[in-house]
């Protein structure tokens, strides 16, 4: 028997291949505020999460600016753009593949709420998760909180529950919320940061299926 009965998806770098809008986005918000623009490489080694801290490293000066203004700004160019993202390589054969394992899934985002379930629904794998869970600011600070609720709605023993991402931030909610945790290194930050932490790290989305049908559950329920 597999080990997990849920999975938790992160989206945006993890089923939603969206870092070079990223990187475009965020220049055109730095040109507009006078910073230097950033490069896909920087942007990976340095992007964290609250996002506030990685504003501050561009040159954002939130004694002077407005964060909640920059923050606004950002959403707005982006959401311009989602459309045009892509989700990554096999990322709706791999929900269907952990469909067909008898795994439920859910998503857990650091996105807003709406903006969330807009693009979900865009992309029709909706269907494919009972719940949908983003944050209700553009803040972007931490998916603890909404976390914590989500596992209440799954009504699922957290030891059973496992958290897909891409940055150290999801196995830092993963640690928070008593889940195991993968990430997958083709998102918003490089490889090596993945590997510093305690954790699987693979390739990509098409060897999650496999890697799960390994966990095998050696305790009894």
């Amino acid at each position: 028997m597999i080990r997990y009965r849920h999975l938790i998806w992160d989206w945006n770098g993890t089923l939603l291949d969206d870092v070079h809008t990223c990187v475009e986005v965020l220049n055109t918000l730095c040109r507009q505020y006078q910073k230097n623009p950033t490069t896909y490489e920087f942007y990976r080694q340095e992007f964290d999460f609250p996002v506030e801290g990685f504003y501050q490293i561009l040159g954002f000066d939130f004694s002077q600016e407005s964060y909640q203004q920059v923050a606004e700004d950002y959403i707005a160019l982006y959401t311009q753009r989602q459309q045009a993202c892509p989700l990554h390589n096999h990322a709706q054969a791999t929900l269907q593949q952990c469909r067909d394992l008898g795994l439920s899934q859910s998503i857990l985002s650091a996105y807003h709420q709406s903006l969330l379930h807009e693009i979900v629904h865009h992309f029709g794998i909706a269907d494919y998760f009972d719940h949908i869970a983003g944050l209700s600011d553009l803040h972007a600070k931490s998916k603890v909180q909404v976390g914590q609720e989500l596992i209440q709605q799954i009504n699922i023993d957290p030891n059973k529950i496992l958290l897909i991402g891409d940055t150290t931030h999801d196995y830092e909610v993963a640690q928070a919320l008593g889940t195991d945790c993968i990430l997958i290194h083709q998102g918003h930050q490089t490889p090596e940061r993945l590997e510093a932490c305690n954790t699987t790290v693979l390739d990509g989305l098409d060897q999650i299926p496999t890697w799960l049908s390994r966990s095998i559950e050696t305790s009894i329920p």
